[in-house]
């Protein structure tokens, strides 16, 4: 995903004619708003490592999903405002909530496609899923 947005974010500050994001004066460059991408995403997928184990009911994935996510949302705020004392608020708004609401959904989701036994085609065997025909 974070090539995606990088090759996104580069395309826009190209079209643009600008090497900044943001508004006027309170710009970061693009290779932070880059950087910030892969930060996110790395911390986010070690959480989302990290909290596995949560997954093993629709609630625990939703839980973890959520959890996992607020790394993400964090280095976007990060990435958006810069390294200043952030309040209560700022905090909540910026990178709780939308961690809960995104990443508590994309957990349940995540559990269904990877790791519900009743989902033939999901990864609950632990290994990789078969591309072999049922056996008659």
């Amino acid at each position: 995903m974070a090539p995606a947005c990088s090759a996104w974010a580069l395309a826009v500050s190209l079209l643009s004619g600008s090497a900044s994001v943001g508004a006027p004066g309170d710009e970061n460059g693009v290779a932070t708003l880059v950087a910030g991408y892969y930060a996110g995403g790395l911390l986010c997928g070690a959480a989302a490592g990290l909290l596995l184990p949560l997954a093993r009911s629709r609630t625990g994935a939703a839980v973890g999903g959520g959890l996992a996510a607020v790394p993400l949302y964090a280095a976007m705020e990060m990435t958006r405002s810069g390294l200043t004392a952030w309040t209560i608020r700022e905090g909540i708004a910026a990178a709780i909530v939308p961690a809960a609401l995104v990443g508590g959904a994309t957990g349940v989701i995540s559990r269904k496609v990877f790791l519900d036994p009743a989902n033939p085609d999901s990864n609950s065997a632990g290994g990789p899923p078969s591309s072999d025909p049922p056996a008659a």
